[in-house]
């Protein structure tokens, strides 16, 4: 991934994408969900594809230095 430019930018899209839903229920759902009940469901939705990307990562033998690079930098914005 970090050497190829198209999986890397596919990569950052998605994430962006993720993030900016996240933020998007985060408001509809503050109108509407008393704070607790919004935050936690807010987990909920945000755990699941991420424990699935975790798992995948895990079961991967080796990551390159460059590939450990973009990861570390496209999964910053998400526990920000």
């Amino acid at each position: 991934m970090g050497l190829d430019q198209e999986a890397c930018a596919a990569a950052s899209h998605t994430l962006k994408r993720l993030c900016h839903e996240m933020h998007q229920l985060e408001r509809a759902w503050a109108a509407v969900l008393p704070p607790p009940t919004g935050l936690h469901a807010l987990g909920a939705v945000v755990s699941a594809p991420l424990e699935e990307l975790v798992s995948q990562l895990l079961e991967m033998r080796h990551i390159s230095d460059a590939d450990s690079s973009t990861l570390g930098s496209l999964l910053a914005p998400l526990i920000e």
